[in-house]
């Protein structure tokens, strides 16, 4: 728990310099933001960053796992500084898009 704190520190304090810039993608599962599980927890969080540090976010919610992919790779080739991926069943497509964001 405390590597954790530790890491939350960190990063708060990388993105506090630059945070009106930084770009973050969230897409979350087919639960949606209101699911009052992880994809609720990390929409709550990436709300409070942007309020606390400024950050530009962008959230979009699955609706099938066939547009998990094509939200992933948008979001690569439009140069989000972060793109998180909530839920297991995105691994794969994750996997695949890694390879794309690291050639953009």
């Amino acid at each position: 728990m405390k590597n954790f704190f530790f890491l939350f520190a960190c990063l708060f304090l990388c993105l506090n310099s630059f945070a009106a810039d930084y770009r973050v993608a969230l897409v979350l599962d087919k639960g949606g933001k209101d699911d009052k599980s992880f994809n609720a927890a990390a929409f709550e969080g990436a709300s409070r960053a942007k309020n606390a540090l400024g950050i530009q976010l962008k959230f979009v919610e699955a609706t099938d796992d066939a547009a998990i992919e094509n939200m992933l790779r948008s979001f690569a080739e439009k140069k989000f500084d972060l793109i998180l991926a909530i839920g297991f069943s995105m691994a794969e497509a994750v996997k695949k898009n890694s390879a794309l964001a690291k050639q953009i």
